[in-house]
């Protein structure tokens, strides 16, 4: 499936120019565009294991859009940095609109799957952040509610490498928003389930890694777990943002039952974040909670703060500095030492 999807996607970029034509009245061009993060790890407890200093292109997207025919279009999002490998195919999506006149689009190929909020502000990310489930191959459809939203749904395929089941009706998410009811408010709900292979037992070689910031991680080691039987990861989110004119407050509650297909393993994760812009200055924080609970007791829990600000030298093109702090934490009851970091950086858009 995944071959003849991203084929399928390429054909289309590269054969179509008569199609176009005849629907546009000219031959409608590729556009190109990408996203540059780079970033440098001041020195702190939270990256000792790294050397005193790290600095690295933290993220190269490069996106090729055509369209096609009117109400056809094609994306595909290439990782740079991970050139040689499958990952660097980030996206291949292929999407009709306005399908039977009506404000539905459906899209196929490899996309995010529609799945919690995910709003921040920050390069460093969130716990939240990384929960989000990307880079998946399948379907989804989104269905327009005038007065109200949008509905989307989709059915992926689940990694094969992690051992879970490869069928396309195995996996799949719900995301519910609302964001033509109240002006500049936007509420949203949803739902998934990640398939897992029920034949197979967790141990020998499955760990389970909790990141609660950029390279600051507490794993539950297969050794801890052997003989717990694999399940289908359930999670579901909750999330809300209003914007107050250059203020933004966004909060976002997200649980994940048999986190990673491992039975009686919880995570919750609540997110709260702020931010303000001045001229060419935003102001910005962020405030998680990080809790997960394997075999029905505490296993390990957190709290992660982050505050930042970002100076704009252009449209797309600003410079940030980012302190985060991870406090409050706690592994198997037992208490650790705070960690932070200080991040700068630099975020292109083109």
């Amino acid at each position: 499936m995944k071959k003849i999807l991203a084929i399928f996607v390429m054909v289309l970029f590269a054969a179509y120019p008569a199609v176009s034509q005849a629907s546009t009245g000219h031959g409608a061009p590729v556009e190109v565009s990408g996203v540059i993060v780079l970033q440098h790890i001041i020195s702190s407890d939270l990256y000792e294991d790294k050397g005193d200093d790290s600095t690295d292109a933290y993220k190269i997207y490069i996106n090729f859009d055509k369209e096609v025919a009117d109400g056809i279009n094609t994306h595909i999002t290439v990782n740079a940095d991970k050139f040689g490998s499958d990952a660097a195919l980030e996206e291949a999506v292929i999407s009709f609109s306005d399908v039977a006149g009506a404000d539905t689009t459906i899209m196929a190929g490899k996309m995010e799957v529609p799945w919690g909020q995910d709003y921040s502000q920050f390069i460093s990310g969130t716990v939240t952040h990384h929960l989000e489930l990307d880079k998946h191959w399948g379907i989804a459809g989104q269905f327009g509610i005038e007065g109200f939203g949008s509905v989307t749904a989709g059915f992926v395929q689940a990694d094969p490498t992690e051992e879970r089941n490869t069928k396309l009706t195995e996996t799949y998410a719900v995301k519910v928003k609302a964001d033509k009811i109240v002006e500049n408010l936007s509420v949203e709900a949803s739902m998934a389930k990640i398939g897992k292979d029920k034949d197979s037992d967790v141990g020998g070689g499955d760990d389970l890694a909790l990141e609660f910031a950029p390279g600051f991680e507490i794993d539950i080691h297969a050794g801890d777990l052997i003989g717990v039987e694999s399940n289908d990861e359930t999670r579901m989110s909750i999330g809300a943002k209003y914007a107050m004119g250059d203020a933004t407050v966004a909060a976002e509650y997200s649980k994940i039952d048999d986190l990673a297909g491992i039975e009686e393993t919880e995570l919750k994760v609540t997110l709260i974040s702020a931010d303000y812009k001045i001229g060419n200055i935003l102001l910005k924080a962020n405030y998680e909670d990080i809790k997960a609970e394997a075999g029905g007791d505490d296993f390990a829990e957190a709290k992660l703060t982050m505050f930042g600000a970002n100076y704009e030298f252009a449209d797309g093109v600003y410079a940030t500095i980012e302190s985060v702090t991870a406090s409050d934490i706690k592994v198997l009851g037992v208490e650790a030492d705070d960690a932070s970091a200080i991040l700068l950086g630099l975020y292109a858009h083109f």
